[in-house]
């Protein structure tokens, strides 16, 4: 068995076997079962050794080594080298986690094997704690600012002031055992804030810190480190040795990364059936999730929210039906807000809830279907509302929950109602304020308590009478906001006396409070005065509003604000509008009258030229109030914030409204369904002709696709492959590229095979590679454009810390997603083989024809599948080294990716061994391409957990599992068809 084919066959089907139970161990009872009965169990270790020694035999048994095995030894010297470092790994290196709070020193490490200590040879001081984070509030990056001491008294410095961030490691030589540890930013905790349990201990009687945070370090030593990176070089150089050391293969992959480097951008845009020009209007930079968009952007996922489209064909009260683009609409809901009281707005097209619950028509006098229905139809029915309190009752008593079809739609519709509430709220005084008004009044009462109980402040109160005046004035504005908050009849104008009273109060108290010894007091004071400004802005903010300016909100540039704290940094469109002079004197007042008396044109006018005197006149105000910005009294100031949230230099939203107009990956995939139509119909009279126009069309659809990821590259700054919508668009637009140069490759090869045929019969006999590259486009696009909004997060948006690093991104996700195209061509033509095995004709107990040149054609692909999935894996693991401290730490996506890697390699092999035939290539490439969904779809979207599980989502379970088992019952009943004519006289 050592050394032989067959025995590595066996070997890496009981490794794929053993991985694959580890995961489902730790996706039912967690990491440490599985590592303690899987990963780190004698029975498993004893199986990676014979597999080492089935390598090792493999390479005694060729010796002496000849040129043509160079590739073969490269290969398996690599396995080696790898297994020998993963050992070294185990037997010798060190994981552990170092916890150090801000201000102090830690030298105690926990092992995450036993959870014992490691007494490390130097200490860590965290000097100070970086957490930046977006507009909108996420994490976007953090870091420990420390000094390295050893362990005398007094401490000398060995390395002051380093940093230690995500993706950027620090190396610590230990000085009692000359170990090189390397420390990482695994987490943080924090920050513990003045008047939060803890804190006082946490300060030990330090006035000066306004904040604590605990960050927590991986510390690494792995003896074993470099011989991994050299055996993971090396198994990759010896697979490209022994599959693509021809001339061809640099054409091949040069031609696949130019594609992605050039981008050819052909924009046009449709005319607006509007007479009204909304350029100007749509082009308007606004806040939304925590970046500047065009309003264009902000509109249309409202719009897609409360309408269930971004262009909705609406029923308007007079009867008569209007196609609205997003932007208009959103501006006639600002502008008009009660004509669309009445109106049918709200989507709704399910017919039990139509006709069960909102007892409404399900069609119109013409006959038309009825997709929507008005706000008020949603307010006066009783039995919505007694629906929709089970349901929350139900979904707090059952944490697995899972709404019925009906209670979807259901959810939905309160969901599109609420976006509208919100988003159309108008400020009048004779209605309570928004619901988020209660919210932030719990927060002023809070900040209130806690500087009230802090003991030097009330130390402070007593003793000086200012403070203790400017106490008792908000302590009394405070009492009469929270009784009239009670009260039936609330509305706004009873609440504002109290809640001015209230900021003014507070804003005297942070001016009296500001002691730089005393930092924790500033704090106090300092948070009050914030919740008390927020309180008042909050009677004109709803929290989800259209926010067109920056506003003057010292708390939402705070370094450290909290992220589940919903403040923005942006004025919302009722406060710029409506907001009175006592809440809006902070701002510039002409250019703010200017916006008002703009705003009001345009309402009444709603002409081209009063929406761009509009624009112009917002962009005046947002430009004013920089300076006004710029002077804030912020107590953390985050200059990077500050700039991220000024008002951006005109054209700055152009490319994003660029993006929404050319729709590019919609034209894409009509493209490519287009192209599929053309090269499937290139039979006959008219094949050449076909074939070229559906050539020609792919290249067209894999056009549109690059632009559209170049263009949201280019809005984020990022490499678009951050999410589960752009890793499957790129697969589209390299699987298109790939099929299309597959099927031209005759023409530029020096040689044909046969030289009584024609390159372009050649290229003809080769037409189903095309057709794999264009359904795989198309499919994939239709996917990215259509599936559910928790499976394909479209949006631009907020991205995961760990993911801001584009050298990874454009080595490591770029290659596992050409892999992952390159695994999906070979399954379109392994199913094209498995339906000639069922359904071809066999003569003399031999598989119909085609089925040796298709099994041909998949070893072809599989091979640079199993190129790319090997250099992917290898990078992959190289980037989780350097952002995890682990080169290799069995996570399950890790894990999922290696044994995909395997099932393609174990196939191979069995196909030497003979084990394989034809038959068993078509096989592997299902299998191949189900434990690559496995690997991207199942991990996330099934198991949710690991270090992976910032990419973890939800839906198309059904979807996805039905599909495989449809692709299940093919291939068995493929393989009984065939066994059955092999096996009859």
């Amino acid at each position: 068995m050592v050394g032989s084919l067959r025995g590595a066959v066996v070997l890496l089907a009981l490794c794929i076997v053993a991985m694959a139970w580890g995961t489902w161990v730790e996706h039912r009872r967690g990491a440490e079962a599985a590592h303690a009965e899987v990963y780190g169990a004698w029975w498993f270790l004893t199986l990676w050794t014979l597999l080492g020694f089935n390598v090792l035999g493999a390479l005694l048994a060729r010796l002496p080594w000849s040129r043509r095995w160079s590739g073969f030894v490269v290969a398996h010297l690599g396995v080696l080298v790898l297994l020998v470092g993963c050992f070294l790994t185990h037997r010798f290196g060190v994981e552990a986690q170092l916890p150090v709070f801000e201000g102090r020193e830690a030298h105690a490490a926990v092992r995450e094997s036993d959870h014992s200590e490691l007494d490390l040879g130097f200490q860590i001081r965290l000097k100070q704690f970086r957490r930046k984070l977006d507009p909108g509030g996420a994490a976007s990056h953090y870091s420990s600012l420390v000094d390295v001491l050893d362990r005398h008294m007094p401490p000398r410095v060995l390395m002051a002031d380093a940093t230690i961030a995500l993706n950027a490691p620090l190396d610590v030589v230990d000085p009692r055992d000359g170990r090189t540890y390397r420390l990482f930013q695994s987490s943080f905790s924090g920050p513990w804030k003045p008047g939060d349990p803890g804190f006082d201990q946490l300060a030990r009687g330090d006035r000066s810190r306004d904040q604590i945070f605990l960050s927590r370090l991986s510390v690494n030593y792995d003896p074993g480190r470099w011989l991994k990176y050299v055996g993971s070089v090396m198994v990759c150089l010896g697979i490209a040795m022994i599959y693509y050391l021809r001339r061809w293969l640099v054409g091949q992959t040069a031609a696949a990364w130019m594609l992605m480097a050039i981008g050819t951008v052909g924009v046009g845009q449709a005319a607006e059936s509007s007479p009204v020009d909304w350029t100007a209007w749509q082009r308007l930079p606004a806040m939304s999730e925590g970046r500047i968009v065009p309003l264009d952007t902000f509109a249309r996922r409202a719009v897609e929210t409360i309408c269930g489209s971004e262009t909705p064909t609406l029923t308007l009260p007079d009867g008569s039906r209007r196609t609205f683009s997003a932007a208009e609409l959103l501006f006639d809901w600002l502008a008009h807000p009660k004509t669309w009281e009445n109106a049918a707005v709200l989507t709704a097209a399910d017919p039990v809830l139509r006709r069960d619950v909102l007892k409404l028509p399900l069609v119109d006098a013409n006959g038309r279907p009825l997709h929507h229905v008005s706000p008020k139809d949603v307010e006066n029915c009783d039995e919505l509302v007694r629906l929709w309190g089970l349901m929350q009752d139900r979904a707090k008593a059952d944490e697995h929950f899972r709404p019925s079809p009906l209670e979807s739609h259901i959810k939905r519709l309160i969901d599109a109602y609420d976006r509208f509430r919100l988003l159309t709220f108008t400020p009048d005084a004779d209605k309570p304020p928004p619901e988020r008004f209660a919210a932030r009044l719990d927060r002023a009462a809070e900040a209130w308590r806690r500087l009230a109980a802090d003991v030097p402040c009330a130390q402070r109160i007593r003793r000086d009478p200012a403070v203790r005046q400017s106490m008792v004035q908000a302590g009394a504005a405070l009492q009469k906001l929270l009784s009239l908050a009670h009260a039936e009849d609330m509305s706004r104008r009873k609440l504002e006396p109290a809640v001015d009273a209230f900021c003014t109060a507070g804003r005297r108290l942070a001016s009296l409070l500001t002691n730089p010894s005393d930092r924790v007091a500033t704090a106090l004071a300092a948070e009050l005065l914030r919740q008390t400004s927020e309180l008042q802005m909050a009677l004109y903010d709803t929290g989800y509003s259209l926010r067109l300016v920056p506003a003057l909100n010292p708390g939402a540039l705070e370094a450290n604000r909290s992220p589940d704290d919903d403040v923005s940094p942006w004025l919302s469109f009722q406060a710029m509008i409506d907001g009175d002079a006592t809440r809006m004197r902070n701002y510039p007042q002409p250019e703010l009258m200017a916006v008002r008396a703009a705003w009001k044109n345009a309402v009444d006018q709603t002409s081209s030229s009063a929406l761009a005197r509009f624009a112009d006149a917002v962009a005046a105000l947002g430009h004013a109030v920089e300076p006004a910005r710029q002077q804030l009294t912020i107590q953390n100031r985050d200059a990077r914030l500050l700039a991220e949230t000024a008002y951006p230099r005109p054209g700055a939203t152009d490319r994003e409204l660029l993006y929404n107009r050319l729709d590019p990956f919609r034209w894409a995939w009509i493209v490519s369904l287009t192209s599929l139509v053309a090269l499937l119909a290139a039979v006959g009279r008219f094949q050449r002709a076909l074939f070229w126009t559906g050539i020609g069309l792919t290249v067209v659809a894999q056009g549109f696709t690059a632009v559209g990821l170049v263009l949201r590259g280019l809005i984020v700054g990022l490499v678009p492959l951050t999410g589960m919508f752009e890793t499957v668009v790129f697969v589209a637009l390299y699987a298109g590229v790939l099929g299309v140069w597959y099927v031209l490759w005759p023409l530029w090869r020096t040689s044909t095979v046969d030289r009584s045929v024609s390159r372009m019969q050649c290229v003809l006999e080769r037409r189903v590679f095309a057709v794999a590259g264009a359904a795989v486009s198309f499919v994939a696009l239709a996917l990215a454009c259509y599936a559910p909004a928790t499976v394909m997060h479209r949006n631009l948006g907020a991205v995961a810390p760990i993911l801001r690093d584009n050298f990874w991104l454009a080595v490591h996700v770029v290659t596992i997603m050409m892999s992952y195209a390159s695994g999906a061509i070979a399954l379109i033509l392994g199913d094209v083989s498995l339906g000639y095995y069922l359904f071809g004709r066999y003569v003399d107990h031999r598989p119909p024809e085609p089925c040796r040149r298709l099994a041909e054609f998949i070893d072809t692909t599989l091979r640079i599948t199993v190129l790319l999935l090997a250099v992917g894996t290898a990078l992959g693991a190289f980037w989780a080294d350097k952002a995890w401290g682990r080169f290799w730490a069995w996570d399950p996506k890790e894990v999922w990716a290696l044994i995909s890697l395997f099932v393609y390699l174990l196939i191979l092999h069995a196909r030497h061994v003979g084990w394989s035939g034809d038959f068993g290539m078509a096989m592997a490439a299902v299998l191949g391409a189900a434990a690559i969904l496995c690997t991207w779809y199942g991990v996330n979207f099934l198991m949710g957990s690991g270090l992976h599980s910032y990419g973890a989502g939800a839906g198309g379970q059904w979807q996805v599992s039905s599909a495989m088992a449809l692709q299940a019952v093919f291939a068995i009943a493929a393989a009984f068809r065939c066994r059955i004519e092999r096996n009859t006289p």
